[in-house]
Formats: structure tokens, C-alpha cells, sequence
């Protein structure tokens, strides 16, 4: 797969305690309709200062995506070697009413420029994720439907 657009995107998020959220993603990859799930860079996610805890052998964290900022953690769970958390395609009204976090920066995200730890990030983990052998980055299989929404491109 060759010329993946890069493009902010948008999920709703609905925590067990009632509460949901818009997640938005910025700097991710398109892929349309040639995926059923959104890959996502635990480290784009960690580099923009929230914890994400995905080590299944680390008992001291749950594996969640914390942001500490808003008091909200993702419990996330492995489907096989798969992390997920399920998400879905935001309304209009949820888009309008509901509380906006980025999970990852909006500023350009260049896997090879990026020095990773110079943020002052104070969150690490010893990482069991999955190669995107089409990208050859580091990524995350996330369960979501339609990440990325609201765009103007066709699906390809």
C-alpha cells in the first residue's frame, strides 16, 4: 500500500462509568475501507505526555491509556496479540456536546525525526505491539469503528 494519507480523526469513546468523550487522533493513517481497525503509535501517544500501558507482564500498571489531565482511564485488553478498546463513529451531536482529547499532538509526526523521551514524558513501558510491515513503524492494532471520520477523501 503506497501514498497513505495522514489526517486527524475523530472517535467516540464510551467509558463503563456512563461518560463519553470524543478521542481525537491527529498526525494518523488513512487506510479507508482497506482495514477493519485503526492502527495507532503507542508512542505518538506517549510523546504527546499520556500514559499508555501495554506491557501484559507489568504488574504495576493496568493496560489502559491514562490522561491523567482529564482524570479518565481506557482500560484496553488483548484479543490474542491484538491491544484493543472498543470505540465508535461519532454523531454530529457527540462531535458538538462532547468533551474533545487529543490523544496524540497535532504537530507534524515523523517517526524518524522524533527523539523520544525529550519531551518530558514520565510515562514508559517495555512495549509488546505490532509491526505495520506497511509502513514498517511501530504500531498498535486499536479496535475502533471508523476513526476516521468527517474527512473530505474517498474511501481508496
Amino acid at each position: 500500500m503506497t501514498s497513505v494519507p495522514i489526517v486527524s480523526g475523530a472517535t467516540t469513546y464510551h467509558h463503563p462509568n456512563g461518560s463519553s468523550y470524543i478521542l481525537v487522533i491527529n498526525e494518523a493513517l488513512y487506510y479507508g475501507k482497506k482495514l477493519t481497525h485503526t492502527l495507532i503509535n503507542p508512542n505518538q501517544i506517549r510523546h504527546n505526555g499520556i500514559g499508555f500501558w501495554d506491557n501484559p507482564y507489568d504488574s504495576s500498571h493496568q493496560l489502559s491509556i491514562d490522561i491523567d489531565e482529564h482524570g479518565l482511564t481506557i482500560p484496553m485488553k488483548y484479543q490474542g496479540t491484538k491491544l484493543t478498546f472498543h470505540s465508535s463513529l461519532p454523531t454530529e451531536q457527540e462531535l458538538n456536546e462532547l468533551q474533545h482529547i487529543e490523544l496524540t499532538s497535532s504537530q507534524l509526526w515523523n517517526p524518524g525525526d522524533v527523539q523520544l523521551g525529550e519531551m518530558g514524558v514520565k510515562y514508559s513501558s517495555v512495549s509488546r505491539i505490532i509491526l505495520n510491515p506497511l509502513k514498517h513503524a511501530w504500531a498498535i492494532v486499536i479496535k475502533m469503528k471508523s476513526i476516521m471520520t468527517r474527512i473530505n477523501m474517498k474511501d481508496f
